[in-house]
């Protein structure tokens, strides 16, 4: 009879440990979409984000494009990178004649002083092409 009820007693404990690893499987288990709903909550918002930055992106290349004054991007080196539309109008110097010279060709002389003022300069000390009072 002992045995019986040490049977029995397990039989019981080994139920209510399986009732209590199903609770904290379930737990779990919601506690594990919970995680998903937020990550990818996240992502979209993320992708939200990125969208918009990529259209701030698209529109500087076209603004930089359209501007009337000439635009000239050099590296560290002063190497030409990239010039807009308007630089080759008031210099005469296509876009491929620049490429990759140094923006000193703009002081050589090939340019008049007065269509280009600030070539050469670093942009912290350029002026908007006016007079410097």
């Amino acid at each position: 009879m002992k045995n019986k009820h040490i049977g029995l007693r397990l039989g019981m404990a080994f139920a209510v440990l399986i009732a209590v690893l199903m609770g904290i499987g379930q737990l779990g288990l919601r506690r594990m979409h919970e995680v998903k709903d937020t990550v990818e909550e996240k992502v979209k918002q993320r992708t939200r984000d990125l969208n918009e930055a990529n259209k701030h992106l698209n529109l500087q290349p076209a603004a930089l494009e359209a501007a009337a004054n000439a635009i000239v991007i050099p590296d560290v080196h002063g190497t030409i990178m990239w010039v807009n539309p308007a630089f080759t109008t008031m210099t005469g110097y296509s876009r491929e004649e620049a490429l990759s010279k140094n923006a000193r060709l703009l002081k050589s002389g090939g340019s008049p002083k007065a269509t280009m003022p600030n070539c050469g300069q670093p942009s912290h000390q350029a002026t908007s092409g006016r007079a410097r009072s």
